[in-house]
């Protein structure tokens, strides 16, 4: 629909005479169509694949050149029928707007640490914080987004709506000349701290100066009364030292999990068993500092979206072209 009314857009001008010929058409049209083949060259270079993207850009930017053409050939006729002119121009710009939004759109997620910047489609982001409890109805979450010495606040809209159950999600914007940033944050995941890993019998895993065994599974200690408690025997050795562990997992009756962390050696290091897989003989181990903690972490998508301000510039001239139209039509019938 898009792509036939902008072929119409753009012939109008040449159709508006007086008998018009199909050789006529296409000789004055030529120098529109040279332009807008130039227009969907750049656009395959700039990345633009699609037949049918290319074919929308090639006809939005031989609309506006045709309608601009005609003022270049025949100023007088043109200011006659301006309003049509301009509002075709419009339009081309408008579908220039709404293709470059989306083919030439890009993003990047990034998963933010409280205080901790990341760097994300040439910006440093850095999650500060929740306005309120994500419970809270239009909870925002603050994120800083620097770029060139230059450093904003964003508080888009993350929080839980109990009536509709679900995650709701309002972006933020930053407009700028030929792009829209766009901030859209996702969910708040909480996780535990450290590295968490696998290991089958045997299997040995290293970290820092410090290399962690997967010996065998320990029963020797059933816990209390309607729970169930696994051991991994874990060999430890440093560069110091050596030594065997016991990190217990405690399974309750409400079927939740307690790990019991084990401090390695003198580190500063604690590992805890987090599963066992018997079927396959393996243990899921966490290895962190002794006193790290549970973070908060966002999952926040940031992206660019291109020439939205086309959206906008060619929705204006199509409502100045169309005012400018009717002003003429109101004189015409004024005389008549």
């Amino acid at each position: 629909t898009g792509i036939l009314m902008a072929l119409f857009a753009g012939l109008t001008p040449f159709l508006a005479t007086k008998k018009p010929t199909v050789g006529a058409v296409l000789k004055r049209s030529i120098p529109s169509v040279l332009i807008a083949v130039i227009g969907a060259v750049i656009a395959v270079f700039l990345g633009a694949t699609s037949i049918r993207h290319l074919l929308v850009i090639f006809f939005a930017v031989f609309a506006i050149a045709a309608n601009l053409q005609m003022f270049v050939m025949f100023p007088a006729k043109f200011g006659r029928k301006m309003g049509g002119y301009i509002s075709h121009i419009g339009f081309g710009i408008l579908l220039l707007g709404f293709i470059g939004s989306t083919v030439f759109a890009t993003n990047e997620k990034v998963l933010l640490r409280i205080n901790e910047p990341s760097e994300a489609m040439g910006y440093s982001v850095t999650y500060t914080g929740l306005e309120g409890s994500i419970d809270l109805l239009n909870n925002s979450v603050y994120v800083e987004i620097s770029k060139d010495g230059d450093t904003v606040t964003a508080d888009p809209d993350l929080y839980y709506d109990s009536y509709n159950r679900g995650i709701m999600r309002t972006p933020w914007i930053q407009s700028h000349l030929l792009y829209d940033l766009y901030l859209a944050p996702e969910q708040i995941e909480t996780r535990k701290p450290g590295i968490a890993f696998r290991l089958a019998k045997g299997e040995t895993y290293d970290i820092d100066s410090v290399s962690i065994t997967f010996e065998d599974y320990d029963m020797s200690s059933h816990g209390e009364e309607g729970s169930v408690q696994v051991g991994a025997r874990l060999s430890i050795k440093t560069p110091d030292d050596s030594s065997t562990i016991i990190p217990i997992l405690s399974v309750l009756a409400n079927d939740v999990r307690e790990s019991t962390p084990v401090e390695i050696g003198s580190d500063s290091l604690v590992v805890s068993l987090e599963s066992v897989m018997p079927d396959s003989r393996m243990v899921e181990l966490r290895v962190a500092c002794q006193d790290a903690t549970e973070s908060d972490i966002l999952v926040l998508d940031v992206g660019i979206k291109p020439l939205i301000l086309f959206v906008w510039l060619g929705s204006i001239i199509i409502v100045i072209g169309s005012l400018i139209a009717t002003y003429h039509r109101y004189r015409l019938s004024r005389t008549i």
